[in-house]
Order: structure tokens, then sequence, then C-alpha cells
């Protein structure tokens, strides 16, 4: 791999921890009749309840999203890989779409 800043070929590959994402679970139906019920009961137990009967929270769950991060020794400059293929599509589309433009103009200019 070459340094886009600097041409070195002296880049370090790494896999880093890039977002955690975090879904939520509320409690639903059954969640929201267990807490209504704690409530009825610690008011008739004046509390009492409260020191065993838990309150229902409902779930959450994480995934952490790795990425890469190429890191030049030399310069120091960082930077995805992906997002630079990514990028060189992009260009290589981009030039394919204005040589069939080109071809198309120049038709045109034929028939006129």
């Amino acid at each position: 791999m070459i340094c886009p800043n600097c041409d070195s070929e002296n880049v370090n590959v790494q896999v880093v921890d890039d977002k955690i994402k975090t879904s939520k679970k509320g409690v639903g139906l059954g969640g929201h009749a267990n807490n209504a019920a704690r409530g009825f009961t610690a008011v008739a137990t004046l509390g009492m309840s409260n020191l065993v009967w838990k309150k229902s929270k409902g779930t959450n769950k994480s995934k952490i999203v790795k990425s890469k991060l190429a890191i030049c020794q030399d310069c120091g400059y960082d930077w995805n890989p992906d997002d630079v293929v990514k990028q060189q599509k992009k260009v290589e589309r981009n030039e394919k779409l204005k040589g069939l433009m080109n071809k198309g103009l120049d038709k045109l200019n034929e028939k006129l």
C-alpha cells in the first residue's frame, strides 16, 4: 500500500473500533403491567415490596463497528484504505462517463 500523502510504502494497517451502535428495546405490555402491579403493591405494603420486586427496565444490545485505519510510518498521515478504493472507483466511473459523453458529442457533430 502506498501513502497518498508522501508516496511511501512504509504503511501499517490496523483494525480499530470505530463506533458503538446500541439498540434499545422497551419493556413491552408485560413489562408495563409488571411495573403497574409493582406500584400498587408498593402502596399497599408502604414500599416494603420494592426491596424485593425490581422494576422492569427493558434491554439494550451494543454492537461495536470496526474499520480499517492505515498509518504512514514516515509522515504520520492516516486514512481509511476502504475510502481510497471507493474514491478510485468513483474516479474511474466518472472517466468512463466522460468518455461516453464525448463519443455521443462526436456523433452529434458528425451529423451536423
